[in-house]
């Protein structure tokens, strides 16, 4: 979760110019998704789960990354007991609103 923070979170700015920039990127993208001991399919779980992370409403996704799911089955896991323990129709998911702030109970 670290090295994937550092990577989204680089700036431009801190690099000389963009060859460094670019080799910086390349270095944090490698720490996060370990091309050298992940195969292609790890690293595309990898980046699937961390963009279905951020299309949850935000209070699902804030839920869920408290736990750091590492497979996609954890994640699916986990949305779907929180669906489970909040009664939400899984068709009505999508509409929960993205700006309330609702803390869940972390005792499933």
């Amino acid at each position: 979760e670290v090295f994937r923070q550092r990577f989204r979170q680089f700036q431009y700015q801190q690099a000389a110019g963009p060859r460094e920039a670019f080799n910086s990127l390349w270095e944090l993208c490698s720490q996060w998704l370990k091309p050298t001991i992940h195969s292609k399919e790890e690293i595309l779980e990898l980046l699937v789960l961390e963009q279905f992370l951020t299309i949850l409403p935000s209070e699902i996704e804030t839920w869920v990354r408290l736990y750091r799911p590492e497979n996609r089955e954890r994640a699916l896991a986990l949305v779907e007991d929180l669906q489970r323990e909040l009664e939400i129709p899984e068709q009505q998911i999508h509409s929960l609103p993205a700006t309330n702030n609702v803390y869940f109970s972390t005792s499933l």
